[in-house]
């Protein structure tokens, strides 16, 4: 019998949504969190906010499971939607972060303009998702499967539900307009030599760690769905969990070097100077592995502290659960995360929100940027586009 080929991001999202499996969650964070860090920090060129704003992207995706499940085809891959959702949210942590601080960026900007010209993927990176952000969603998708997550074909057509002739035909048409976008940004390349650079250096590995911290971040952030009580004991589930996966990598890892050495010490055995070297290279080896252990076990404690602020952060009077006066089937969101108040609506389109204590909100990103305002009176939303938001009763509030 054939290896059964593995589950789609559309049906673990599925899961997820549907059964709160949070394994099938945690295997959506674990495929994707290279690639979603990586977007971030194309944008914020720095990994500690990277890693925040890859965070508040699979809490935003754990948010809206329910509302994305039900759209999805069945072999469908969230890794565009992630990529994208990633860099608007990056671009709305910078385009913080140079208000903040516009002096010291534009001292930098200064110094920047007199050092010697960058190598091709330095010139390449900072414009690489602006160019890909005037690309189709198909071919944007199209690229990020081939490129970043280094599908084969047969793959990039399954999730696109298209034959592989068609799904190579669509790469190829995809890079060609995105080296025709680079080409205003004053990058000329080949289309070969543009794929081996995105194949080769487009993802960077995350930090140590971060898909676990982030798998138990989002999981924390989704129990509240259901009740205070559930979401103490999903909790406590996570950290068990993440208790068993730390011991187990380190056994796994003093396994395999035990392994290694035996077969070495076995095709070296009238070589004993060579044997020594490998003893005290392994004595070596075993220290640093206690040393990622402890290292693994502060991360930990972290993220249990993190979970634990979570918990307690105040909430901000708009947060909560809403419907459509309209349709009270159509649930909405509006929830805290790292870098401000987050906002879903009924069809699970995301925004960032501001919300002004003189009774309005602002959803920044809807109207394609332009930013949609409603008005809050009493426990009801007012939005400028005519759609009134009712909040949910007591026993529906997350």
């Amino acid at each position: 019998m054939g290896k059964m080929p593995p589950k789609s991001d559309a049906q673990l999202l599925r899961e997820y949504a549907k059964c709160g499996e949070e394994s099938a969650f945690a295997e959506i964070v674990t495929r994707h969190t290279n690639l979603v860090y990586s977007a971030a920090l194309r944008q914020v060129d720095s990994p500690d906010q990277a890693a925040e704003v890859t965070q508040s992207v699979f809490i935003a995706l754990a948010r809206g499971a329910t509302a994305m499940s039900g759209k999805l085809a069945a072999d469908a891959s969230l890794a565009g939607w992630l990529c994208r959702c990633g860099r608007n949210l990056s671009l709305n942590l910078r385009r913080d972060e140079f208000r903040r601080h516009s002096r010291e960026r534009q001292a930098m900007q200064h110094l920047d303009s007199t050092a010697d010209s960058a190598p091709d993927w330095e010139r390449l990176r900072p414009v690489l998702d602006e160019a890909m952000s005037g690309l189709s969603e198909p071919d944007y998708d199209a690229l990020v499967m081939r490129f970043f997550n280094n599908h084969d074909l047969r793959s990039v057509g399954l999730a696109l539900g298209v034959s592989d002739d068609v799904a190579q035909k669509r790469v190829s048409r995809a890079l060609d307009k995105l080296r025709g976008l680079l080409s205003r940004h004053g990058i000329t390349t080949s289309s070969a030599a543009l794929s081996v650079i995105l194949s080769t250096s487009a993802v960077h590995a995350a930090p140590v760690g971060l898909a676990v911290t982030i798998s138990t971040a989002a999981i924390l952030t989704g129990a509240t769905l259901t009740t205070a009580a559930t979401t103490t004991s999903t909790t406590a589930i996570a950290m068990t969990t993440l208790q068993k996966t730390l011991i187990a990598a380190a056994l796994v890892a003093a396994a395999g070097t035990a392994i290694y050495e035996a077969r070495q010490a076995s095709a070296l055995r009238s070589q004993v100077r060579t044997l020594q070297a490998e003893q005290a290279s392994l004595g070596e080896q075993l220290q640093q592995i206690s040393r990622e252990r402890d290292e693994a076990a502060r991360q930990f404690a972290a993220t249990r502290g993190e979970g634990q602020n979570l918990q307690a952060a105040p909430k901000s009077p708009v947060e909560g659960t809403w419907y459509n006066e309209r349709n009270q089937n159509n649930t909405c969101s509006i929830w805290s995360t790292a870098i401000g108040l987050l906002v879903t609506d009924e069809d699970g389109a995301f925004s960032r929100l501001v919300y002004d204590p003189a009774g309005f909100v602002i959803a920044t990103d809807w109207r394609r940027g332009r930013g949609l305002r409603g008005e809050v009176q009493n426990d009801a939303i007012h939005w400028a586009n005519g759609v009134v938001w009712v909040r949910a009763p007591a026993e529906l509030q997350r």
